[in-house]
């Protein structure tokens, strides 16, 4: 009887926001960015997708050491983020990264992401890190797009309301 070995990998993303207002529970979240990491058997990578700064309205809801700080996030972040990468064990560079930003500027929990077979089949190593390299780039920028502008619901049906459904009752 002949095992099959199935490849294994791990791609994980977390968003980047600054939080305007820790005291309030509906103060004004800043989309920064997202991060990834890719973990296989034969390679490893981190990425990220960040805003290249922001508009003066967000701008002014920063307190002033961040502001400075987030001038441009991809010079403040990239090179923290790469730093943790080398010196951690594969899987483990966005949790560290997550826990060094736990307050305004918050690097939410990693969330897994599936894996492209491709990625996981592929034996050239070369061939597997363009893969990558243009894959994680692709995700990034598509998760990027969804959180700094999400979904709106414009077709949508809208269910009426409990008054408007007692309503209905009385008159029917």
């Amino acid at each position: 009887m002949a095992v099959s070995r199935i490849p294994m990998g791990q791609l994980r993303i977390s968003r980047v926001i600054y939080f305007t207002n820790l005291q309030r529970t509906d103060s004004l979240e800043i989309p920064v960015g997202v991060v990834g990491e890719v973990t296989l058997s034969s390679l490893r990578a981190v990425a990220t997708a960040l805003r290249p700064t922001f508009n003066p309205e967000e701008l002014g809801l920063m307190g002033p050491l961040m502001r400075d700080f987030l001038a441009d996030p991809r010079k403040a972040l990239w090179p923290e983020i790469v730093k943790i990468f080398e010196h951690t064990n594969p899987g483990e560079a966005l949790d560290l990264f997550a826990s060094r930003h736990t307050s305004s500027l918050s690097v939410l929990a990693p969330g897994p992401h599936e894996v492209p077979r491709q990625w996981l089949l592929e034996r050239d190593t070369d061939r597997l890190s363009d893969l990558v390299r243009e894959g994680m780039k692709a995700i990034l920028t598509d998760e990027y797009f969804k959180f700094l502008f999400p979904p709106r619901d414009d077709g949508a049906v809208a269910w009426p309301t409990i008054e408007e459904k007692v309503e209905a009752l009385i008159a029917a």
